[in-house]
């Protein structure tokens, strides 16, 4: 047998056993362990105690390096258990093929003083991207339960600023656009916390949030097509489009146009956003449709 042939054998092999989650390292192979690990976090607010409790399972195959992390929770006031006050349960499942993949960590929320937390655990983990779990938990402060929302998250972590009715919560989510990795970009999104009415939920990116972001072309302008939020695209345009051969190159990757020959496709309700042409004139035209 040549070389080629072995090399084709065992990328052969190697495939079928990655696919099979077995150890190839017969002498030293135990195949999938468990790992059972308890976390906790509390703090005080006016006279009341408030506490998280983490249970995790981890199920991982120490020579793949592949973790099936299962995370349930529970919170208590002075003691005694509370429930959610939205539905789904208390449960975080993560898939990651990575080394950190049974890590997870808790975060308190502070403003001006603790009021609640972040779990942030794996979601998945690819070759070229991987995302986490961002689980926020704020107790109310008047009644006996909490609000909850959970939201996948790629680059960085959530940062939050105080408002006059709570906090407002900022993340990003990849888009491959057209393009496909190399050319993908983070888009923001936003939650907000009521603390009056201790919930929390999806606002659109607004104009007055940019203080807060990335002033990035191309994330700012999607951010404005996903909300149909015209005055937004229209400042991603006139203020961060960088008509530089570098940054029009990646425009028209993402956007499609350096990859086949096709007429513009402008789906507001589908999100669906194709161009022909990533010229200024060419997007200022979109924004006026």
């Amino acid at each position: 047998m040549n070389h080629k042939r072995l090399c084709i054998l065992f990328a052969v092999i190697n495939s079928i056993i990655f696919a099979n989650h077995e150890c190839c390292d017969y002498k030293n192979c135990k195949g999938y362990q468990t790992k059972t690990t308890y976390k906790q976090s509390e703090f005080n607010h006016g006279n009341d105690n408030y506490k998280i409790i983490v249970n995790a399972i981890d199920k991982y195959n120490e020579f793949h390096i592949s973790h099936s992390l299962n995370i349930s929770y529970e919170v208590y006031k002075n003691g005694q258990l509370i429930n959610s006050n939205v539905k789904g349960d208390n449960k975080i499942k993560g898939n990651c093929d990575s080394i950190n993949g049974g890590e997870y960590s808790i975060e308190l929320i502070s403003e001006n003083e603790y009021i609640g937390w972040i779990i942030y655990s794996p979601n998945y983990c690819g070759a070229t991207s991987h995302a986490d779990w961002a689980t926020i938990i704020i107790p109310s402060k008047k009644y006996d339960n909490y609000s909850k929302s959970k939201v996948t998250i790629w680059n960085d972590v959530i940062r939050y600023y105080p408002t006059e009715k709570g906090l407002d919560f900022y993340y990003y989510k990849q888009d491959w656009g057209q393009g496909g990795t190399w050319s993908s970009i983070y888009v923001p999104y936003k939650l907000s916390y009521d603390k009056n009415k201790n919930i929390i939920y999806n606002q659109n990116i607004e104009i007055e949030d940019i203080q807060y972001l990335n002033k990035y072309f191309l994330s700012l302008f999607m951010a404005g097509f996903n909300s149909m939020n015209k005055e937004l695209m229209q400042y991603a345009l006139d203020y961060h489009y960088d008509d530089s051969d570098e940054h029009l190159r990646w425009y028209e990757s993402f956007f499609g146009s350096r990859h086949r020959d096709h007429t513009s496709i402008i789906d507001y309700e589908k999100k669906d956003l194709r161009l022909h042409d990533c010229s200024r004139l060419a997007i200022q035209n979109i924004i006026n449709k």
